[in-house]
């Protein structure tokens, strides 16, 4: 009597095959999504974090200020600045640097468009870094649709608009967040 050998035939190692190939390519779509969703939840906590702290910079010193001291390196009061001359083409402005005096001191925050950085300077002293992920800084007087022919120097505050964007991998997350500084010492 011949002894039969145990082996798989062929046909049994292609089903095999198939059925780990459909297996594995299953587990790897649902590693990838999941991958992708914690790494986007990841991102949007760090922006929202970011938001939150450039907006307590934005309404500390804008609250103890009494007006806008410079934009865009100019001097607000001894430039006469008018909305119809700044607000020409939209109704916000989009800005990289905002200056506020409190006191004799002022507190400058820089947009730099090329790096994407948002930073804050006390006078002339260190740079305290807020963001490296801003898109765009804005930002529009409060009385500008009620007084469109009001002056910079004479508004009540400021609503700045910006918008944080980071894209990493698969992910890309933006988050917009404005903040109305109305200024107490006016």
């Amino acid at each position: 009597m011949r002894k039969k050998k145990k082996a798989f035939t062929l046909l049994e190692l292609i089903i095999t095959l198939s059925i780990t190939v459909v297996v594995l390519g299953t587990i790897y779509t649902f590693f990838l999504s999941n991958s992708k969703t914690i790494i986007t939840t990841e991102i949007n906590t760090d922006l929202q974090t970011e938001s939150q702290k450039i907006q307590n910079q934005l309404l500390e010193c804008g609250t103890e200020a009494n007006s806008i001291y410079s934009l865009n390196g100019i001097e607000v009061k001894s430039n006469n600045m008018e909305y119809s001359d700044v607000f020409k083409d939209s109704d916000k402005l989009a800005i990289n640097e905002i200056t506020f005096q409190i006191e004799g001191d002022k507190y400058t925050f820089s947009f730099n468009s090329s790096t994407r950085i948002l930073t804050l300077r006390k006078n002339l002293e260190g740079i305290v870094e807020l963001s490296q992920n801003v898109k765009e800084f804005q930002i529009r007087p409060l009385d500008y649709r009620m007084k469109p022919d009001g002056k910079l120097y004479d508004a009540n505050g400021v609503e700045i608009s910006y918008i944080l964007n980071v894209k990493r991998g698969y992910s890309d997350v933006t988050i917009p967040a404005s903040v109305i500084v109305k200024f107490r010492n006016k």
